[in-house]
């Protein structure tokens, strides 16, 4: 997992390894990425979560990426300074401030 220093050198940030990333994310103080478990897809953040960026039904910050609340299906994401948007079922969809 991510240990919240800085790093010089690329770190693993913790995604389950059974998952497979499609597209990564990255705002001021949070990332997110789209990982399909084989069977759906669906949005994990991580980072700072002051203004809810990270969609967990919280605003407790998370050095290991949490699954956001209500992502399965989702088929993109776009990720600004304080919030994070993606194409879930069709629809779109944004949290955070």
């Amino acid at each position: 997992g991510v240990s919240g220093s800085n790093a010089l050198t690329p770190v693993d940030v913790g995604i389950n390894a059974s998952y497979t990333v499609s597209k990564v994310g990255v705002g001021a103080d949070h990332a997110c990425a789209l990982v399909n478990d084989g069977s759906s897809n669906f949005i994990q953040c991580w980072g700072k979560n002051t203004s809810g960026q990270l969609g967990d039904g919280t605003q407790t910050d998370s050095l290991v990426p949490v699954t956001v609340s209500g992502s399965t299906g989702a088929t993109a994401i776009a990720v600004g300074s304080g919030f994070t948007c993606a194409i879930i079922s069709g629809g779109a969809y944004c949290w955070g401030s």
